[in-house]
């Protein structure tokens, strides 16, 4: 039960929350941070907020895997911002061989966040 509340709660979060897009972002002009270790879905969450970042969507991991980013990426599964069909699961996306699953959330894996980069400020001093 517990866990029923908690990814409700995590999906509202997910849709409200203006860290996470439903939409896609320029890959090519976002910086990534990746997790030192496995971790749960809520974990990865965490970790992603904690860097003002958000979590990989479904289709941007599958973006990365198609593009030279992949080579980045572990031959791993990583979890993505996507949830799944019920209240249990998100989407993973494994990059040994291109796969898109759903897996419980509290299964344990990395997670490759995302953010814009931001354009810098050029100042004159006078």
């Amino acid at each position: 039960m517990r866990s029923y509340v908690v990814a409700t709660l995590l999906s509202f979060f997910l849709v409200n929350n203006p860290l996470y897009s439903a939409g896609m972002v320029d890959i090519e002009n976002s910086d990534f941070f990746e997790s030192p270790r496995f971790l749960t879905w809520e974990r990865a969450m965490d970790y992603c907020l904690n860097l003002n970042a958000r979590m990989m969507n479904i289709d941007e991991l599958d973006i990365a895997y198609d593009s030279n980013l992949a080579e980045d990426f572990l031959k791993e599964y990583y979890w993505s911002g996507t949830p799944g069909d019920d209240y249990h699961g998100a989407y993973v996306f494994q990059f040994a061989f291109g796969l898109k699953t759903i897996h419980h959330i509290a299964k344990k894996h990395r997670v490759m966040c995302i953010k814009k980069r931001r354009k810098s400020r050029r100042f004159e001093i006078n």
